[in-house]
């Protein structure tokens, strides 16, 4: 008999957003936006539900008015907020759940693309509705929550809701404009035996390999379970055929099942990956210490979840855990998990694909993940550590990394490398420690982007150091170090390539915190020491002080000395548009070499603002100055 099929139904409803027209030419925009979910009550085993709604995340000069709740788990309201500019944006984050015993599906998702604006003139009206951007995406990936998504049985997915006026509108608008039709409709549905949003419904075959546990099952879906079980001595289990296994409380649970499938338990991983399928899904069920090097063959795609359980290697010799010429892809399903050798954990090449999703990893004596040769590395979330001497994450000779978040941690050298013949990294989020180094290092002809995430030093060396003859992109960011320096900063720049500081992603929180110094010349913030260029662009921040991230919006440089260097082997440029720049006990700007510009922004400093000296000028143009003295014949407006 055929069970009933089980819906969820979550309801994002209904926004609506008025823009006005302020007597300081900015379009204003007042929105609320409640978010109300309805849900159908069924047992106690399918129950999908909102949860861990974040704090508001405002951007330039949106303001909360009253902030959002959860009710019931199910509804989401009471968000109204004011914006008041173009380039503002309202973000926030929640957890879609699902805490029922069966799988589930995104089927139905009904978002307006074309929002209904009235109220306005007809051109007032185009005008917003042309320039309104709403999305909602997973907030781990950053990619559209979509059609056929899946969410397993007890688990859940952060999701980013955010809205946004165009930056870019310069046109004031004349009269009041609503905006309505914002609605976004989550349909979940239970993926049952009368269910399947991925392939046709047939017969196929499951069968498990594994002595007296051995069974077969015909299905019409595309999952299946196996129950009380009980296997001995072994460490994991592979499904072929691009199957996907996970195992918990005894239970093996097979999904993604688009053909008739083989499951085989194995008493080592390397006997797993000796016997791959060109789609292969793997689940440890035990601990292991493997006394050999894995490899991932080219054409082979290989998921490994390590299902809360540890995988050490202790090996006497430079040996690579895992090494992936194919393409392999890493969950922790329970969160225990954990990856360790001695040497690297992961070594990703020959155009080869790797993405982590989950998991902890961790090495002694080599990088943790070191990606090379053309290969791809995507990590979404995961904890990676290196306890000795080296680079965490080394991404080299035309290696892409992403980094869409996660917790890296080093005690010295870099904790993310970038080096030689356009390596490409893009950091989106996460957090960055350095104990002793640096967390960021650029060489050769790398290019980053940098678009948020906390960055942080206890060493003498700069938290970022770019010595790159690509460029260095900052969209928003943390950064910060504690430790007296005479040669590293916060920020700095050691070679031909430029860097770009902006808020157009987030916030720009720059500090060094330095108040233990030795010598006041030692702390900087940012630093130039090359021919290189600086390129600061953004709103001047609405606070900027010692304490962490003390601007909620805006651009940020703080230092306890000196704040913005350009140091006598400089011969490029530092250009500031729109930045608040403090010096908590001596120069905020400093010229040895080389020009510094500073415009529409607002410098402060203790002893002195500004100080030309050498061969160094700066020039100063509609700025707010105050607390110091050392303004010379140099400053004038260009």
């Amino acid at each position: 008999m055929r069970r009933t099929r089980k819906i969820k139904i979550l309801i994002l409803s209904t926004l609506c957003v008025c823009i006005l027209l302020m007597s300081v030419g900015f379009a204003l925009m007042a929105t609320t936006l409640n978010i109300l979910g309805t849900a159908r009550m069924n047992p106690a085993d399918w129950y999908i539900y909102f949860d861990n709604l974040s704090e508001v995340k405002l951007k330039g000069g949106a303001q909360v008015n009253s902030n959002p709740t959860i009710t019931n788990g199910t509804t989401l309201g009471n968000y109204d907020v004011d914006v008041t500019r173009p380039g503002d944006s309202i973000t926030y984050t929640f957890d879609i759940v699902n805490d029922g015993d069966d799988d589930a599906y995104l089927s139905s998702l009904v978002k307006n693309n074309n929002p209904t604006c009235s109220g306005g003139s007809d051109s007032d009206n185009e005008y917003v509705c042309n320039n309104l951007t709403y999305t909602l995406k997973y907030t781990d990936t950053n990619t559209e929550v979509a059609l056929n998504d899946k969410l397993d049985e007890h688990t859940k997915r952060n999701v980013t809701l955010k809205l946004e006026y165009n930056r870019s509108v310069t046109t004031p608008i004349t009269s009041i404009v609503s905006i309505s039709g914002l609605n976004i409709t989550l349909v979940y549905t239970q993926v049952e035996s009368d269910v399947n949003p991925e392939v046709p419904v047939v017969n196929k075959t499951v069968t498990l390999v594994d002595g007296d546990n051995s069974d077969t099952r015909t299905i019409s879906s595309n999952s299946v379970k196996f129950e009380d079980l009980s296997i001995t001595g072994k460490s994991n289990i592979s499904c072929n055929n691009g199957a996907i296994p996970t195992y918990k409380d005894n239970t093996l649970k097979v999904s993604n099942v688009t053909g008739n499938t083989t499951c085989t338990t194995y008493s080592t991983l390397q006997s797993a990956i000796s016997n791959l399928d060109t789609s292969t899904g793997i689940v440890m069920i035990a601990n292991e210490t493997p006394t050999y090097s894995i490899t991932i063959p080219s054409g082979k795609t290989v998921t490994l979840d390590i299902n809360g359980k540890s995988i050490e290697a202790t090996y006497d010799k430079a040996t690579n855990m895992i090494t992936n010429i194919g393409t392999l892809t890493i969950n922790d399903s329970v969160g225990t998990g954990l990856l360790k050798s001695n040497y690297t954990v992961i070594i990703s090449y020959r155009s080869s694909n790797t993405t982590i999703n989950s998991g902890s990893f961790e090495s002694i004596n080599a990088n943790t993940i070191r990606n090379y040769d053309s290969a791809t590395v995507v990590i979404n979330n995961g904890n990676f550590t290196r306890t000795g001497s080296g680079d965490v994450i080394a991404s080299i000779n035309n290696a892409n990394l992403t980094i869409n978040n996660g917790n890296f941690t080093s005690a010295s050298q870099s904790t993310i490398l970038a080096q030689n013949n356009n390596a490409n990294v893009t950091i989106n989020n996460g957090t960055f420690y350095n104990s002793d180094g640096q967390s960021i290092y650029t060489g050769g002809s790398s290019t980053m982007t940098i678009n948020g995430g906390t960055f942080y030093t206890g060493g003498t060396l700069s938290t970022i150091a770019h010595s790159s003859t690509g460029n260095l992109t900052i969209n928003g960011i943390t950064a910060y170090k504690t430790a007296e320096s005479t040669s590293g900063a916060v920020i700095s720049n050691n070679s031909s390539g430029n860097i770009y500081i902006n808020d157009t992603k987030d916030k720009v929180y720059i500090a060094n915190l330095s108040t233990a110094y030795t010598n006041i010349y030692s702390p900087k913030t940012v630093y130039n020491a090359s021919s290189g260029n600086i390129y600061i662009r953004g709103k001047v921040a609405d606070t900027c002080n010692s304490t962490l991230n003390s601007n909620k919006k805006g651009i940020c440089i703080y230092g306890t000395t000196r704040t913005i260097l350009n140091e006598t082997s400089a011969t490029g440029i530092i250009d500031i548009n729109g930045a608040h720049i403090v010096s908590s006990n001596f120069i905020g700007i400093n010229a040895y070499s080389g020009n510094v510009y500073v415009k529409e922004s607002k410098i402060i400093g203790n002893n002195a603002i500004v100080n030309s000296a050498g061969n160094g000028n700066i020039y100063l143009c509609n700025n707010y100055i105050a607390m110091g003295y050392g303004l010379g014949p140099n400053f004038i407006c260009r």
